[in-house]
C-alpha cells in the first residue's frame, strides 16, 4: 500500500500516528479500542508501512515514518506536502489553470490508474514544476518537449502519442466530453478491472451472531450483503483470509454472500473488489472506499460516502425525516438516484476541484434531505426519481 492510500482510512491513520513508538499487538488493540480480527486486518493491509520486530512489537517502517510525518504536517494545517491525486478515470486533461493553482499552493500532482492522459496542451515548464508522479497510464498525449522534461516520473508501460497526431491509440479524440460518455466510459473500465476470483474453498457456512450494528472490511473480492435472518457464507483461500465477531466481518479475496435484518448502523470499507447491498433498511449508513465497485439498494436516513477510485451507483431511499447525503470523492465515480418524498426538501453545498458535479437543485420541504458534495478529482452524478 502506498502512502496516500494508507492515510485515506481513518483506521489506518490512527494506527500509523500510536506507532510513532513501537507497540505490541496489545498494547495496540488496547489503545486504539480494536478488537484482534480488525486490527490484524488493517495490519496487513498496512505491508510496506509497518513491519514487525524480532520482539514481538511494531514499528514503522521508513516509509511508515513518511506517512507519520505527512500526517503531522495535514494535522498542522499546513497542506504543502499533500498532492492533489487523481485516478481511476477512463480521460483526465491537464491544463495550465490547474499547475497553475497546485503551484500557487505549494503541491504536488500525481496522476495514476487513468487509461487516456492528455498533457497535449500544458506548459512543459509549468507541469515539471508541480508534477510528483504519473504511473499506470494506458495511453499518454503530449508534446516531445514535455516528454522529455517529466520522463523519469512516469511509472510503467504507456502507449505515446505525440501531441500533433489526431488520436489517442484506438480512442476516438475527446474534446470536452459530456459527463454521460465519461460515465459510462469509467463504469466499463471498472468492470474490467474486477478481480477474477479463482481456487476458493468454503470455509464457514453458518448463522452469526445479531447486533444493530455491522462493520464489514473487504480487501479484495465480492461481498453481497441482502436483507435476511443473520448468516454468512464464505468461500476464500484460507480461512485465515475470513475473520468473524460479533457485528464485523473482516475478509481478505473472499466471495461473501451475508444475510442479515435492518440495521442502525452499517459500516463498509472497502479495498477494491465488489460490494452490493440490497434490500436493507439501514439507519446510518458509512462507506469508505479505495478502488473496487460498490452497488447500493439502500433505505436511510444518514449516508456518508468516501471513495478514492472506484464507482459507486445504485438507489438511496429517503422517509420523510431530517436526513443527510455526503460526498467525498478524491477520484472515481458516484451515479446515484435518489428516491424521495415529495414532502422531502432538498439543501445542497458543493465543492469541486478538477471533476464533474451533477446534483438535483434546492427545493422547500416539510422536512430536509441536506446533499454536500467535495470532489477532488473525480464524477459526481446525483438525480431525484
Amino acid at each position: 500500500m502506498d502512502i496516500f492510500e494508507a492515510i485515506s482510512n481513518e483506521t489506518r491513520r490512527r494506527i500509523i500516528q500510536s506507532l510513532s513508538t513501537p507497540k505490541t499487538f496489545s498494547e495496540l488493540a488496547n489503545e486504539l479500542g480494536l478488537d484482534s480480527p480488525s486490527l490484524s486486518f488493517h495490519l496487513r493491509k498496512l505491508g510496506g508501512l509497518v513491519t514487525k520486530n524480532g520482539d514481538g512489537t511494531y514499528r514503522l517502517t521508513d516509509d511508515g515514518v513518511k506517512a507519520l510525518n505527512l500526517l503531522s504536517t495535514i494535522s498542522s494545517g499546513d497542506t504543502r506536502l499533500f498532492p492533489i491525486v487523481v485516478e481511476h478515470l477512463n480521460y483526465v486533461k491537464i491544463d495550465d489553470e490547474l499547475l497553475v493553482k497546485l503551484r500557487n499552493e505549494g503541491r504536488k500532482l500525481v496522476v495514476r490508474k487513468v487509461k487516456n492522459l492528455d498533457l497535449s496542451e500544458v506548459n512543459s515548464s509549468l507541469l515539471n514544476e508541480v508534477l510528483e508522479v504519473i504511473e499506470n497510464v494506458d495511453n499518454l498525449s503530449c508534446s516531445n518537449d514535455t516528454l522529455s522534461l517529466i520522463k523519469d516520473r512516469i511509472k510503467g508501460k504507456y502507449n505515446l502519442l505525440i501531441a500533433d497526431q489526431e488520436k489517442l491509440p484506438n480512442e476516438t479524440k475527446h474534446e470536452n466530453p459530456s459527463p454521460e460518455s465519461l460515465l459510462t466510459s469509467f463504469l466499463s473500465y471498472t468492470i474490467s478491472k474486477l478481480p477474477v476470483l479463482s481456487n476458493l474453498h468454503v470455509v464457514y457456512d453458518d448463522q452469526i451472531p445479531l447486533s444493530n450494528t455491522l462493520e464489514i472490511n473487504l480487501s479484495g473480492g465480492l461481498v453481497k450483503l441482502v436483507k435476511g435472518k443473520p448468516h454468512v457464507l464464505a468461500e476464500c483461500h484460507d480461512l485465515n483470509d475470513l475473520d468473524l465477531s460479533q457485528g464485523k466481518i473482516d475478509a481478505d479475496g473472499c466471495n461473501l454472500k451475508v444475510s442479515y435484518p435492518d440495521l442502525n448502523s452499517l459500516e463498509l470499507n472497502v479495498d477494491g473488489g465488489k460490494a452490493t447491498i440490497e434490500g436493507l433498511k439501514v439507519d446510518s449508513l458509512k462507506t469508505d472506499m479505495s478502488g473496487g465497485l460498490l452497488r447500493l439498494d439502500v433505505t436511510t436516513r444518514e449516508c456518508e460516502l468516501r471513495i478514492d477510485g472506484g464507482k459507486v451507483d445504485g438507489k438511496l431511499s429517503y422517509p420523510l425525516t431530517e436526513s443527510s447525503l455526503s460526498l467525498t470523492v478524491d477520484g472515481g465515480m458516484i451515479d446515484l438516484l435518489l428516491s424521495l418524498p415529495k414532502d422531502l426538501g432538498i439543501v445542497t453545498s458543493s465543492s469541486t476541484d478538477l471533476g464533474l458535479t451533477s446534483i438535483p437543485r434546492p427545493r422547500p420541504g416539510k422536512m430536509n434531505l441536506t446533499i454536500s458534495t467535495k470532489v477532488n478529482g473525480g464524477l459526481v452524478r446525483i438525480k431525484g426519481d
